[in-house]
C-alpha cells in the first residue's frame, strides 16, 4: 500500500524540523513526502532543501514563483501525490510515532472510508499539551463513527492535519478548489456525502496553536477580539455554504441537500448581523428557533460572546 505525506508550508521555519522528523520516524515509514512551498521569505525553504538532498528518495520539494494561499497550495499537493492514502500535514504540529501505522490501519480494514479524521491533542508553542474548553472534548477511546453530510454541515471542524484520505476520494469530487474554501472542509464535504468521511476518537497528531497559525483551533491562543473572531467563524461558514451551493447546483445534487445548505445560510446572515448590532437577546432566541441548524457549542459560544461583550461594556461604562 503505497503512503504518501503532503505537506504545504510558508514561513514555517520554526516548528518544521519537528514536523518533518516526526513524520520520518514513524514506525510505518510513508514512500513519500510530497512538500510544496507558498514562496517563504524566511528559512523555509533552506530547511526544506537540506531534507531533500538527505532522503532524495522519500521527500520531493517544489517552490511556487507566486503565493497561492494555504487551500490551493494544499490542493496542488495532493494532486501531485502518487500514494493510495494521503496523510495531510500542517508545517507545526507533531504526530505520535505510530500514527501512520494506525490510521492505515482502519483505512485497509474499512474499505468504505475515504476521508479519516482523527483526534488531537492541543500543545502550545514551547510544545507543551493543554486544554481548553471551546476545543473540541475528545474522549479517545478508540470509536470509529460515521460523520453524515447534514452533521459535517452543522459543525465542520475536523481540521485537517488529522486527516488521510483515499485517492479515490479525488475522483468523485471537482478537480478545482473554489476560492476562500479549505482544502480539507471540500474533501470531507464530498466524503461525507458519499457516506464515507469517518472520525476515529483517538489522539495521534500535537496540533500546535500559536499566533502564526494559518487557521488553528477555536480554542487558538492568538489575541483578537472575541467578537470579530465570532464573525469571522460564521461568515466563514456562510460563504463556504455559498461557494457550496453555487457548486450544487450545477450538478446532481439531492434538492433536500440544496435546501438545508440555503437555511444554513440564512441563519447564518441572522447570527452574523446579530452579532455586528450587539442585539444578543435576539440572537438567543433566533439560536433556540434554529436549534436544527447549529451544533449546542455554536449555540453555546453565542451565548459566551454575548456575556463576554456585555462584560467588556460594562467595564468601560
Amino acid at each position: 500500500m503505497r503512503i504518501s505525506v503532503v505537506m504545504a508550508t510558508y514561513n514555517g521555519e520554526k516548528y518544521i524540523v519537528e514536523q518533518i522528523d516526526s513524520i520520518l520516524n514513524q514506525s510505518v515509514k510513508p514512500d513519500e513526502i510530497v512538500i510544496f512551498d507558498d514562496g517563504s521569505q524566511d528559512g523555509t525553504w533552506h530547511i526544506l532543501n537540506l531534507y531533500k538532498k538527505k532522503y532524495p528518495d522519500i521527500i520531493y520539494i517544489s517552490q511556487n514563483e507566486k503565493t497561492l494561499g494555504y487551500g490551493k497550495n494544499f490542493w496542488d499537493a495532493i494532486h501531485f501525490a502518487t500514494g493510495e492514502f494521503i496523510f495531510l500535514s500542517d508545517q507545526d504540529d507533531i504526530w505520535y510515532q505510530d500514527k501512520i501505522e494506525k490510521m492505515s490501519r482502519v483505512l485497509v480494514n474499512n474499505s468504505g472510508i475515504m476521508s479519516l479524521s482523527t483526534a488531537y491533542e492541543l500543545i502550545n508553542e514551547c510544545g507543551n499539551v493543554y486544554q481548553d474548553i471551546r476545543n473540541v472534548v475528545f474522549k479517545n477511546n478508540g470509536a470509529l463513527k460515521r460523520i453524515s453530510w447534514k452533521k459535517f454541515m452543522i459543525h465542520p471542524k475536523y481540521p485537517g492535519m488529522a486527516m488521510a484520505i483515499r485517492r479515490t476520494l479525488l475522483d468523485n469530487i471537482p478537480s478545482m478548489l473554489p476560492n476562500n474554501i479549505s482544502h480539507d472542509w471540500f474533501l470531507n464535504q464530498y466524503a461525507s456525502m458519499n457516506g464515507a468521511m469517518y472520525l476515529w476518537d483517538r489522539i495521534l497528531t500535537q496540533y500546535r496553536q500559536h499566533q502564526a497559525n494559518a487557521v488553528g483551533s477555536s480554542a487558538s491562543n492568538r489575541k483578537i477580539d472575541e467578537k470579530i473572531r465570532r464573525i469571522r467563524i460564521v461568515t466563514e461558514i456562510k460563504d463556504s455554504m455559498e461557494q457550496l451551493l453555487e457548486i450544487f447546483n450545477q450538478e446532481d445534487v439531492s434538492t433536500t441537500i440544496k435546501k438545508f445548505i440555503d437555511k444554513l445560510i440564512y441563519v447564518s446572515k441572522i447570527r452574523i448581523k446579530n452579532i455586528e448590532d450587539e442585539r444578543f437577546l435576539i440572537l438567543i432566541l433566533q439560536d433556540l428557533r434554529f436549534h436544527a441548524y447549529l451544533t449546542k457549542r455554536a449555540i453555546l459560544g453565542d451565548i459566551y460572546i454575548s456575556f463576554k461583550v456585555m462584560k467588556e461594556k460594562r467595564k468601560k461604562q
